[in-house]
C-alpha cells in the first residue's frame, strides 16, 4: 500500500503562517498579500493533498482487485486451453485455433557440439 504524501512545502507554509500572525494578526501586503489569503491558499493545498491521498488508497484498492480478477483470467485461459487440448489433441487445428502452439510446429532445440563451445564452463 502506497504511503500517504506529505508536503515539505505546505508544513513550512503553516510555520510561517504562524510566526507572520505572531508579529500582527491581520498582516496584510495588498492585494492577495495578506495573511488571510494565505491562510486560504494553504488550506486548500491541504485539502487536494487529502483528497489525493484518499485517491491513491483507492487506487491501490482496485489495482489489488484487478490483479486478483487478472489471476483468474490467466487460470480459465490456461484450463480452457487444456480443456481444448484434451478434446480435440495437441495437434489439432482446433487447439492451434484456441491459441496452442500444435507439436508439429513446436521449434526443436538445437544442441551445439563440444567443438562449437556448446558445454558451458568449457574455454
Amino acid at each position: 500500500m502506497a504511503q500517504p504524501r506529505t508536503s515539505s512545502i505546505i508544513n513550512e507554509a503553516e510555520a510561517r503562517a504562524a510566526a507572520l500572525r505572531s508579529i500582527e494578526s491581520q498582516l496584510d501586503f495588498g492585494p492577495s498579500l495578506s495573511i488571510r489569503v494565505y491562510l486560504e491558499t494553504i488550506n486548500d493545498a491541504r485539502t487536494k493533498l487529502g483528497n489525493l491521498n484518499d485517491l491513491a488508497a483507492r487506487l491501490d484498492t482496485e489495482r489489488d482487485g484487478f490483479r486478483e480478477v487478472e489471476s483468474k483470467v490467466q487460470d480459465l485461459s490456461s484450463r480452457i486451453l487444456k480443456a481444448v487440448q484434451a478434446r480435440f489433441g495437441s495437434d489439432s487445428d482446433e487447439y492451434k485455433m484456441a491459441g496452442g502452439t500444435v507439436r508439429s510446429e513446436r521449434k526443436r532445440p538445437v544442441r551445439r557440439s563440444k567443438e562449437e563451445g556448446g558445454v558451458p564452463g568449457n574455454v
